[in-house]
């Protein structure tokens, strides 16, 4: 008996050995705090491991045909456990292109010691492996009936993930953001990504981005956060009546919200050009090049489908096809963040493009950011409501917000505990139609655009040790809240919050430098420039107020 419970312990020990980057993932120090998803991290970690088992049949052929994977469970659990966050792409590209000969001296700088620790770990597995009975065998019965729960549990998690986003409330086990944290799955991914930008194109000219002196060795960690169709008044930040953003609220005396704000184009892509390049003489100018050239560690980050706005920069994932458009919600962002944040070097400048707000709005928020009700779900009401449904399509977009307001809350979470400077400046790409006047306009991207789908939120945050490096630009920030500005300061505002000097900047003036001053705000259109978004907003309320005057005519004539 003692002998079959010792064989049974000595079997058990490589399954928990290769559970352990699962286990370290889930409930390490650092890595995750929200009990949901804690439980999805590791139940995946099993998952995976169970449909090994019953796919191969034998724990002896499991065990042995793991050891490229475990070889690496030692170094992967240290890191782990050293940065607080699963091992990102930066820190898998910089093992893939780094020369052999510095390999070998990074790994000698860990110690003999640690070298021989980890020798022996390996070796102990194999020998356990090797001498795992092989006569245990699962019969080909028990075998197909576990593939078949173990894949009927995901196809059902899915189907309700579709077909009942809202209406059911599953744990996340198959959510994005969670299997990126999810070993060894997401080394290989992130392998294949530093392999697709191993030469990347560029469309960019040079800036010669050049830090200031005072600033050449200051670390420092810069985010910037694109929105997708976020209007400001449908944020109760900006006094919306609704309380879709409790996170920013309860912290809105840490945030300097600016309350005047005018996108340059009322479709994604114009929008977010406009925000991340500049037109110079010699061709467009690249954000992230700029700052990559001013010695920043870079990553674009996304949640919409890959365009040449993220070349150059050092990390870059996206949504792949329609399944992300469909499955991914924002919250995928925030492992790789986290990654980046903590392995990428101590100056580092971070893209998050969101999907946020875009329609359809069902497929952007969980059950647990379902607040307001009847949505379009609940009318089962697909592609354009019409104005008829303007309350479900209200209710929907108001929904998005709240997980908008979610994953800013765990994006500020995230930084607050940063020692280093750290900055985060949030705007959307542009904002959203909803039915607001005669004319029952509804989403954006139409033929002209409108004040409702072109004014958008800007929130900048800096913690306390960026507030001390440079109080004269918070202080100058603060005191233009109420000012009209527009998406075309932000890349300069971007470049001095971060100490950086430019080819051109004399040119382009940003919001946190003593000489800015209010500028037209013209937008861009499907045929090029269009008008300017004060008059646009001018000529709507003017509609707004005539349709209004009308309306109480026709009601004073009737009576």
């Amino acid at each position: 008996m003692f002998r079959r419970i010792r064989r049974l312990f000595s079997s058990a020990l490589p399954f928990l050995y290769l559970l352990s980057p699962g286990l370290v993932a889930a409930f390490g120090p650092g890595q995750i705090v929200n009990a949901d998803e804690r439980f999805a991290v590791f139940a995946l970690s099993m998952w995976q491991l169970a449909m090994l088992l019953v796919v191969l049949g034998s724990p002896r052929r499991v065990l042995l045909g793991a050891l490229p994977v475990a070889v690496l469970v030692p170094p992967y659990v240290y890191f782990c456990l050293k940065f607080g966050s699963v091992p990102g792409d930066a820190m898998v590209a910089a093992i893939m292109y780094t020369s052999p000969a510095q390999s070998v001296e990074v790994v000698a700088a860990f110690g003999a010691t640690a070298l021989v620790a980890w020798l022996a770990v390996v070796l102990m597995y194999i020998l356990i492996a090797w001498r795992t009975d092989a006569s245990w065998r699962m019969p080909m019965a028990g075998r197909k009936a576990g593939i078949a729960v173990l894949l009927g549990v995901v196809g059902v998690m899915l189907l309700l993930r579709e077909l009942a986003p809202q209406a059911v409330e599953l744990p996340p086990v198959f959510e994005p953001d969670n299997i990126a944290r999810v070993f060894p799955g997401n080394l290989a991914r992130s392998a294949l990504r530093a392999r697709e930008r191993l030469s990347p194109p560029s469309r960019w000219t040079s800036v010669d981005g050049k830090a200031r002196p005072e600033w050449r060795d200051q670390s420092l960690l810069v985010v910037f956060v694109i929105g997708e169709s976020v209007r400001p008044d449908h944020l109760s930040l900006y006094g919306y009546p609704r309380e879709t953003t409790p996170n920013l609220r309860a912290m809105s005396d840490a945030l300097i919200q600016f309350s005047d704000v005018a996108s340059t184009a009322h479709f994604t892509f114009m929008a977010v050009t406009n925000l991340v390049s500049i037109k110079t003489p010699d061709g467009p100018a690249s954000l992230v090049k700029t700052f990559s050239q001013a010695g920043f560690a870079t990553a674009w980050l996304s949640n919409q489908e890959r365009t040449f706005l993220s070349e150059g920069a050092d990390q870059t994932a996206h949504a792949n096809g329609p399944f992300d458009f469909h499955f991914r919600r924002d919250s995928a962002l925030l492992t790789p963040f986290v990654s980046f944040t903590r392995q990428a070097g101590p100056r580092q400048f971070i893209v998050l493009h969101m999907n946020g707000s875009h329609f359809p709005y069902e497929e952007r928020y969980g059950a647990d950011a379902k607040r307001f009700s009847p949505t379009l779900g609940d009318r089962q009401l697909s592609g354009h409501p019409g104005p008829e449904h303007k309350t479900e399509a209200i209710n929907s977009y108001d929904n998005t917000l709240v997980e908008l307001d979610r994953f800013l809350g765990s994006l500020f979470h995230v930084l607050k505990s940063e020692t280093r400077p750290a900055l985060l400046v949030f705007t959307s790409d542009h904002g959203e139609n909803l039915f607001d006047d005669s004319r029952n306009r509804f989403m954006h991207a139409l033929q002209t655009p409108s004040s409702w789908d072109t004014q958008v939120p800007l929130i900048i945050w800096s913690n306390a040790a960026y507030q001390a490096l440079n109080p004269g630009a918070i202080e100058r920030l603060r005191m233009r809240t109420a000012e009209p500005v527009g998406h075309r300061d932000l890349f300069p505002t971007l470049l001095d919050l971060a100490g950086i000097d430019w080819a051109h900047a004399a040119r382009h003036v940003g919001l946190a430098s003593s000489s800015w001053l209010p500028h037209e705000r013209l937008l861009e259109t499907f045929d090029g420039l269009g008008p300017d978004f004060d008059e646009l907003r001018r000529t709507e309320r003017l509609r707004g107020f005539a349709a209004k005057r009308s309306k109480l005519t026709q009601n004073v004539t009737s009576h």
